[in-house]
């Protein structure tokens, strides 16, 4: 059929453009979630990686809903902890490190492991996606 011919040319292409290219995070993540269906008791997600527990917690927190930021120290940078959930292998860890040290290179954003007394942090983990 002529117009499956031109639906399987322009996938080709599109995955020759992809491949010929570095994909960003986001459009990884998009990639591995494209066709994924979550599950009922899963946290709605903003942008595709932000879980939040239900839509009435969206703005709970007042800071959130007028646009605060994370507060900057003295010297200019910015210090988020975060907290790695203990199923990832040690090169997963590693990856996942590097790319928020990446954040370093081109912004005032530190990241830096959960320490015990912090009151936010980011939680990564994996949830089927």
């Amino acid at each position: 059929c002529f117009d499956c011919t031109i639906i399987c040319f322009a996938e080709v292409a599109t995955l020759e453009e992809d491949t010929a290219r570095e994909l960003s995070v986001g459009e990884l993540l998009e990639r591995a979630n494209r066709d994924r269906t979550p599950d009922l008791d899963e946290p709605t997600l903003i942008g595709g990686d932000i879980a939040v527990k239900s839509l009435a917690d969206r703005n709970a927190d007042p800071c959130t809903s007028r646009g605060c930021l994370w507060l900057k120290w003295t010297d200019g940078k910015v210090y988020i902890p975060y907290y790695i959930a203990n199923h990832y292998s040690s090169r997963e860890r590693s990856i996942i490190v590097r790319g928020l040290e990446s954040f370093s290179a081109v912004s005032c954003i530190r990241f830096r492991p959960y320490r015990e007394g912090d009151r936010e942090w980011l939680s990564i983990e994996s949830r089927n996606g």
